[in-house]
């Protein structure tokens, strides 16, 4: 059903992977894909599949500023090769103000790579272990 294109680029000696997702051969616009990744857990999957299979150890994900305004517009994202990231330990504190107010039984969406949703409060946020959705 759902189908990506990928082209490979490299500037400043970094390579990079521009991707764009299509539906039925029409490219998914960011509206689309906002709606797929809060309602369809298939497309979240197809989605998560296509970030962790990237041949890259560590890498930057970016999507051109999106607004209101621009919604309609196709979705597309680049994955920056980025090594040296993988080397950065990560700041476990600095978000954890945000997800205080959830109840400790209630579970924050997390897919560890072959693993339950865990409580927030006992997981280790890193983007190449865990994926919040």
């Amino acid at each position: 059903m759902w189908k990506y294109q990928v082209e490979t680029l490299n500037l400043n000696s970094n390579r990079i992977q521009k991707f764009s997702l299509l539906c039925h051969n029409q490219q998914l616009t960011y509206a689309e894909v906002i709606e797929l990744w809060q309602q369809d857990h298939n497309f979240r999957s197809f989605f998560i599949s296509l970030l962790a299979e990237s041949p890259f150890t560590a890498y930057f994900w970016e999507t051109p500023p999106i607004t209101t305004s621009k919604v309609h517009q196709s979705f597309e994202f680049v994955l920056i090769n980025s090594p040296q990231l993988a080397r950065v330990n990560p700041d476990q504190n600095s978000f954890r103000q945000y997800f205080a107010s959830i109840p400790p039984d209630q579970e924050v969406i997390t897919k560890k790579l072959g693993l339950k949703p865990r409580p927030f409060r006992s997981a280790f946020v890193s983007i190449n272990d865990t994926i919040i959705i």
